[in-house]
């Protein structure tokens, strides 16, 4: 499949199933970051707000996190952050 990223979720208290998402949104420290498939590797500082998936269906996702980082490698994202939880899904 292509444009699928495998997003990885954990927190101190619990690691999340690995999800094939299409696109995610986060707070990034330095302003809103968009990761589609095949984006530069890269590794940044999450504040605290609120995250959107897209699952492959179409699934719109939101999140509200903690602070954390976000790493991006070979279109594996894992978030790692103090607190998460979820608010939405359409």
């Amino acid at each position: 499949m292509t444009g699928v990223l495998k997003l990885e979720i954990v927190t101190p208290d619990e690691a999340f199933p690995v999800m094939d998402i299409a696109f995610l949104a986060v707070p990034a420290e330095q302003g809103q970051l968009t990761i589609l498939a095949n984006h530069e590797d890269m590794v940044c500082g999450l504040k605290a707000g609120s995250v959107i998936s897209r699952d492959v269906e179409g699934t719109q996702t939101e999140w509200e996190i903690g602070p954390g980082t976000l790493s991006v490698a070979r279109n594996n994202i894992t978030v790692l952050v103090r607190d998460i939880k979820n608010t939405k899904q359409q």
